[in-house]
């Protein structure tokens, strides 16, 4: 089978992250950190030469290890969800009639993350699904080898969601279906 997994995991510190000023409390300066670690695993496999799958997984742990503001070092740091995941699967016709189709679809997963500094509030998991079309006309036809029509769309449900939160007043939606129709000519 044609296929690979691959997997890292990493232990980073940032250091001189912007936390409130403590003279100034307005203002911010660069006196704070994060550690962030985990891993990520992905994997591909050509099931038959029609088939194909893509799989993802990613486990964060982001924590401010560093701060101006009381009570904030320990907390998580908003905006990283704990984990994200993702599959694809593809399908490509090879013979007959439709030589030359390609279908894929998948869903995307974004963990719940905190809208803060003080993690006091969450902003919500989120499952999204996608979906391609493409045609690529030289399968079929040899004087247009290298032309590719496709149609993407993301978020096909138009789900209405939160995409992330700054603070409690300063929230901000994800964006809602998004269709893409494009055409390639490579030569």
């Amino acid at each position: 089978m044609n296929s690979f997994i691959q997997a890292s995991a990493y232990h980073i510190t940032q250091q001189n992250v912007l936390t409130q000023d403590p003279v100034y409390l307005t203002g911010s300066i660069a006196q704070g950190e994060i550690r962030s670690r985990g891993i990520e695993l992905e994997g591909r496999a050509s099931l038959t030469a029609n088939l194909d799958l893509i799989g993802a997984y990613s486990y964060i742990d982001a924590e401010i290890t560093k701060s101006n503001n009381a009570g904030v070092a320990g907390s998580r740091v908003p905006q990283v969800p704990n984990h994200m995941a993702s599959g694809w699967a593809n399908y490509s016709f090879t013979e007959g009639p439709l030589r030359g189709l390609s279908l894929g679809g998948g869903a995307r997963y974004v963990g719940s993350t905190y809208g803060n500094d003080t993690n006091t509030f969450k902003v919500d998991a989120v499952t999204l699904f996608d979906a391609a079309l493409r045609y690529d006309l030289g399968a079929r036809f040899e004087s247009a080898k290298g032309l590719e029509f496709a149609v993407n769309a993301q978020n096909i449900a138009d789900k209405d969601y939160v995409a992330s939160c700054s603070s409690v007043t300063a929230c901000y939606y994800g964006n809602g279906r998004l269709i893409l129709g494009s055409v390639r000519a490579r030569w």
